[in-house]
């Protein structure tokens, strides 16, 4: 008998740990302001407790080692240490909740926690979870006359308004049929190739409509975009040796509950007790909004960074609006969190810190109606006002018996 003298095989590399992990680290060093110690835009911590810069430091310290020993060696232990520091970065600052970054977090508990089958069955509910609720968050009048048209007006320049509000409302029907298709192809294994490719021409429609030659949207959009895509042709790619086995009664917990609040908890997002992005509503201006406002005497009074961003005046001649959205992606290289309460935290923060007195002022607004576009708002022009709103998770600000005021003359 001969002892058998080929070398050992290396453990075959999961293609999905792959492209999550390759994805986080592309994002996160595309968005590298957000996730580093900062002045300005003002940290929000999730909890009220500012981590100090030297434990932030260390956790994407952490991140990067962790990811690097789960891509190069395939080490799982990798994939939760990244995770579990991910999270402590996204409770350290409400602003760094990005939709990639929430997906990415959902992504590693599961990936981490299940066996390479049963994280399979359950990324995929969460994939068609994301273009389900997606979708249904733009199927409004307010996506169709405001950012539907506009994505509409990139790819057929010479429609009119009619005809862009008409076709706006495909964007979102295209939308549901591809979470349909992908879930259609989990039973019907000759659905995938099908199911796949709308898949990825929404991702390359969206591309195209949002890159510099569209409405030129940040990178971090833009890479998301492609990293998901990516994903997704890996999960639902026929593969008989990957499909779960386990009922989902006997799925880990941890798994379970990730799951979950992927799929389940948007539910709560159009009754207000969910927020947008980690209901999945993505790119979708029906829902609650604010404003923030100065009065003309006091803008020199604010960071000069945000100077920039101040608008001419409004009617009442006193008040200019200031787009706290450039300034964030100006300095922080993402979009701002779509959340009424992170307006109001900000103007918080801004009076707190500067001699501003009564010169700051939000408009805070609820969600459209969904054919009206009629929106409920009220005025908060005291420290007080904007603390209140920006309570964990406060809706009081934008209920149904939210006062219409108009700005103070």
């Amino acid at each position: 008998m001969t002892a058998n003298t080929e070398p050992p095989q290396p453990p075959r590399r999961d293609p999905l740990l792959l492209a999550w992990g390759v994805t986080l680290l592309v994002l996160l060093g595309a968005t590298w302001p957000l996730w580093t110690p900062r002045e300005l835009p003002p940290r929000l911590p999730a909890f009220g407790v500012e981590s100090p810069p030297p434990l932030e430091a260390a956790a994407l310290a952490v991140i990067a080692g962790a990811l690097l020993a789960a891509l190069l060696e395939g080490k799982r232990w990798g994939v939760g240490f990244a995770t579990a520091a991910l999270a402590a970065l996204m409770l350290g600052d409400q602003l760094r909740w990005q939709p990639w970054a929430y997906h990415a977090l959902i992504t590693g508990a599961v990936l981490w926690s299940a066996d390479r089958a049963t994280a399979r069955g359950a990324l995929r509910a969460v994939a068609i979870a994301v273009y389900g609720w997606s979708a249904l968050a733009k199927l409004d009048a307010e996506f169709a006359a405001t950012l539907g048209s506009q994505l509409v007006g990139v790819v057929l320049p010479g429609a009119g308004p009619d005809m862009r509000f008409a076709l706006a409302w495909l964007l979102p029907a295209f939308e549901l049929a591809v979470a349909v298709l992908l879930a259609a192809s989990v039973w019907r294994r000759g659905w995938s190739p099908w199911a796949c490719g709308a898949a990825v021409a929404l991702h390359a429609a969206t591309v195209l409509m949002l890159s510099p030659i569209g409405l030129g949207h940040g990178a971090g959009v833009l890479l998301w975009n492609a990293g998901f895509a990516l994903q997704v042709v890996i999960l639902f790619r026929p593969d008989r040796a990957a499909d779960p086995r386990r009922p989902v009664w006997r799925w880990p917990l941890l798994t379970l509950a990730a799951t979950a609040l992927a799929v389940a908890a948007p539910a709560l997002t159009p009754l207000g007790r969910w927020d947008a992005w980690p209901g999945w509503a993505l790119y979708a201006p029906r829902l609650e909004r604010a404003t923030l406002f100065v009065r003309d005497s006091a803008v020199d009074r604010l960071p000069a960074t945000l100077r920039r961003h101040v608008g001419p005046m409004v009617e009442s001649g006193v008040w200019r609006p200031v787009d706290l959205g450039q300034w964030m992606l100006e300095e922080t290289h993402a979009p701002i969190y779509p959340s009424n309460r992170v307006a109001a935290a900000m103007a918080a923060e801004l009076v707190d810190s500067r001699p501003l007195g009564d010169g700051l002022a939000v408009l805070i607004e609820a969600p459209a109606g969904l054919l009206t576009r009629e929106r409920k708002s009220r005025w908060v022009d005291s420290p007080e006002g904007f603390r209140a709103a920006a309570r964990w998770f406060n809706r009081a600000s934008t209920g149904a018996a939210a006062e219409r005021l108009p700005p103070p003359n």
